[in-house]
């Protein structure tokens, strides 16, 4: 999912955007314990644009965790969303 989020905010850098506005909208509406993800997204957005996606690309365990908090819902459409999924599910059903 990330990755095709990724391969669109780089073809329309605008929709960066969205991940700044859902950081924002969410500051006072979650968990303590989801607070320190969306401060550490925060930093990444601070350095910039390829800090961010590379963090939303990261193979690691931080990488993993911090996508479970991730701030790029809405940079798909429902129907990007579906067929990303669509594509996962035959691509792990032929395994």
């Amino acid at each position: 999912m990330h990755r095709r989020i990724v391969d669109k905010i780089r073809a329309e850098p605008a929709l960066f955007a969205i991940v700044r506005d859902n950081l924002e909208r969410w500051r006072g509406q979650v968990t303590p314990g989801t607070q320190i993800y969306l401060d550490a997204w925060q930093a990444l957005v601070d350095q910039g644009i390829d800090a961010c996606l590379g963090m939303a690309l990261e193979r690691s365990e931080r990488g993993y965790a911090m996508r479970q908090s991730s701030p790029f819902a809405g940079v798909l459409t429902n129907k990007e969303r579906w067929e990303v999924l669509r594509q996962f599910n035959q691509s792990h059903e032929t395994r």
